[in-house]
């Protein structure tokens, strides 16, 4: 590691960052190639949504709501998203929303509201207004009031149409049809209406008209004195973390590296080739001379590194990560990893600088390097208050008190009992001894207590039955509604789609199983993997002579790739869906230019010889 040593000392390295690593590896990173040579590990068009959706969160006067705040808004308007994919816990949370308006006809008639028979013998199927538009058919279609399908520049039209709806100073929208006004009439008038009308959107789409336009939508709330709610999903685990680093994009890092600007890649837990086009990432792997790759995973990318370290996962170690809300949250260790395995900013702070006189190498625990990342990044000031230090508290149990055996867990290496390892980042203990002090709200490590045997016990450690944990909720709010008024509408109303047969535009979709990268590593998981598909409408698939169910040559470059074609009556005209993270798909969705057409197997039968170019999704 020498050479790599001098080469990082002489800032000749660049550093790619990753949404699914924590704070603390990130930051360690970005401090030892330094912050103009860090980059964002996000596919471009996705990142530059990103972007400007924590821009959007950061200076816009929207609040951003919490989940229990999102299950109790009254009007909701889900803008481009497939939230059941991308967000679960959120999607969940969305299907109690549409009880709210219902519920205050229970309270009228002077029904208890935990009388939950009663409540639903009154209301039956009743559910207040919840609309979506969206690039095609999602799993909280069945409780909308309306869905729209089209492509994301209509989407985003319509959005904008709604905010101008609200606010008659936000732009208005040109050329808009009957029936899209008329939709925009009634969503508007659904959110005007409301006690709390929430807008959710996120960067599925990959398109920042739709991120602009449902900012616009709850901007115009407030202005026009409504309690506005504005919500982004994110694909990955850490992205608003990443984001709130402002690590410069991804098509940069390969520029560093063609121009010679740098001769040395650093990649922290992320595969490249799921982030750009194979060429350009051979390209960029090809052209540096030295590649170091941290990661728990093997995959393309540590596969071309000359030097890999062991990076522990998410249940090995301790960090910090940002959720959607801007909410810090702390992560504590679950087990010892084996081997050599460790957190990544460990093997940055220490075995790749190996400058012993930096200041770096001070962090010599958690406490140390989150106090640094909140003296060097304004944004991430607070993060020190996610969880308490482990100098203010004494020694917490991991494990309750019903946990006895420990000898025997490891009899089958020995009989003796081992000295139990030690957290040296957390106040918690590998085993039943406690203080005699609770653990705050961020360290609660089990929900059993005493004379309690089941997930009731939780009610234990909540101020009241359903209410907010002793002590608060765990994590700190980074993003807060701007109070400056410096925000301003936005007149980015982009075009009419046109859907043409020579022009396609390729959208990536979502799976819960599959399109995160750490699900196919299972074996109980990858067998609920999608099998590779792309997908189209059913009038363009029979212009080109393609059926669903059977193969299709898609050309990507120069490679071919048989995939088996699904006809969806739901898909916009034009459009064409690849579905993310799948393997043989993962690299398909950057693609500026994607050919399909009936596999050449299938020549004997009767097909229209037509191919059409799809257009580019990141």
């Amino acid at each position: 590691l020498s050479r790599l040593r001098s080469m990082v000392q002489d800032g000749n390295c660049v550093g790619i960052g990753s949404p699914r690593a924590s704070l603390e590896s990130n930051f360690a990173l970005r401090q030892l190639v330094g912050a103009d040579r860090f980059y964002a590990g996000v596919a471009d068009k996705e990142w530059q949504a990103t972007m400007r959706a924590i821009d959007n969160l950061k200076n816009g006067p929207a609040l951003v709501p919490s989940l229990d705040e999102i299950e109790h808004c009254d009007a909701v308007f889900v803008l481009g998203e497939d939230v059941t994919n991308v967000s679960p816990v959120m999607a969940l949370r969305l299907r109690q929303s549409v009880r709210q308006q219902p519920l205050q006809k229970a309270t009228n008639s002077k029904i208890p509201l935990w009388l939950d028979h009663a409540v639903r013998e009154l209301l039956q199927d009743e559910t207040g207004p919840f609309f979506i538009a969206a690039p095609f058919a999602t799993k909280l279609d069945n409780i909308a009031t309306e869905v729209l399908h089209a492509a994301p520049d209509d989407l985003a039209r319509l959005g904008f149409a709604v905010a101008h709806l609200i606010d008659s100073d936000a732009p208005a929208v040109a050329d808009l049809s009957g029936e899209l006004n008329a939709l925009a009439e009634r969503i508007a008038a659904a959110l005007r209406s409301a006690k709390s009308p929430l807008v959710v959107s996120g960067v599925g789409c990959r398109s920042v008209p739709v991120i602009e336009a449902a900012a616009q939508i709850a901007w115009a709330l407030c202005k026009t004195g409504q309690p506005g709610k504005l919500t982004y999903c994110f694909s990955e685990c850490n992205t608003a973390g990443l984001a709130l680093m402002e690590p410069r994009s991804l098509p940069e890092a390969f520029r560093a590296i063609h121009d010679r600007e740098a001769d040395g890649v650093i990649v922290l837990e992320n595969d490249l080739y799921r982030r750009a086009e194979p060429d350009e990432v051979n390209a960029f792997l090809d052209g540096a001379r030295h590649i170091v790759a941290l990661d728990h995973l093997r995959n393309a990318t540590t596969d071309k590194a000359e030097v890999v370290f062991p990076a522990g996962t998410f249940a090995e170690t301790d960090g910090t990560l940002v959720n959607y809300e801007g909410r810090a949250q702390r992560f504590f260790q679950a087990f010892v990893p084996s081997g050599e395995a460790r957190a990544s900013w460990r093997w940055l702070n220490g075995d790749v600088r190996g400058d012993r006189t930096s200041p770096q190498d001070r962090w010599q625990t958690l406490d140390e390097i989150v106090l640094a990342i909140g003296n060097e990044i304004p944004a991430l000031a607070r993060i020190e208050h996610a969880a308490p230090a482990k100098k203010d508290l004494g020694k917490l149990a991991r494990e309750p008190h019903r946990y006895s055996g420990r000898t025997s867990v490891l009899a089958n290496i020995s009989v003796h009992e081992p000295r139990p390892p030690e957290d040296e980042d957390s106040a918690l203990a590998f085993s039943m001894e406690s203080g005699p002090q609770s653990p705050p709200s961020p360290l609660i490590p089990f929900f059993w207590s005493p004379g309690w045997n089941s997930i009731q016990s939780v009610n234990k450690f909540q101020a009241e039955v359903g209410g907010h944990l002793d002590g608060g909720d765990p994590g700190v709010r980074l993003l807060e509604p701007s109070i400056q008024n410096t925000w301003r509408y936005s007149s980015n109303v982009p075009s009419v789609f046109r859907p043409t047969i020579a022009n396609w535009q390729l959208l990536p979709c979502f799976h819960i199983f599959g399109s995160d990268e750490l699900s196919r590593h299972a074996s109980g998981i990858v067998q609920l993997v999608p099998e590779p598909y792309v997908a189209v409408n059913s009038v363009d698939g029979a212009l080109l002579g393609l059926r669903s169910g059977e193969a299709a040559s898609v050309t990507v470059g120069n490679s071919v790739h048989e995939i088996t074609v699904s006809l969806r009556d739901d898909v916009p005209r034009g459009v064409a869906l690849i579905p993310v993270g799948i393997p043989t798909l993962e690299n398909m969705s950057s693609y500026a230019r994607v050919n399909i057409a009936p596999s050449p197997v299938e020549d004997h039968r009767t097909r229209t010889p037509a191919t059409a170019a799809f257009g580019a999704a990141r």
